[in-house]
């Protein structure tokens, strides 16, 4: 089921990209919130994405530097990722969630 939503995924940007409108695709890893955290590492599509995660809140800042900044990664497909979030095995936020689970049921047992 997953492959063929990555499919179609797929190939709408294919079309995306044959158009003739003026777009920024963005790429993203797992997202959190944290609104202290709007800091992002922004890379071309041919650069390797080994970010693994980011805030709601970097996104939304990158969004605000591209209404800034109008001609700004213009017809471009751009990966976004949290500074020293590289290479990870998986988000932090999955072990601090992990954490806050394990001392519920600790508490409850």
């Amino acid at each position: 089921m997953m492959g063929a939503g990555i499919d179609r995924h797929k190939e709408s940007y294919v079309v995306l990209k044959a158009s003739n409108l003026n777009y920024t695709y963005i790429r993203q890893p797992w997202l959190y919130n944290d609104n202290q955290k709007t800091d992002y590492v922004k890379l071309a599509e041919s650069e390797p994405f080994i970010g693994v995660q980011m805030t709601r809140q970097a996104v939304v800042h990158y969004i605000m530097d591209l209404i800034a900044s109008p001609e700004l990664d213009n017809c471009a497909s751009i990966g976004l990722w949290e500074p020293g979030s590289e290479n990870k095995a998986k988000p932090d936020f999955v072990e601090m969630e992990l954490a806050k689970l394990l001392e519920f049921l600790s508490t409850r047992l």
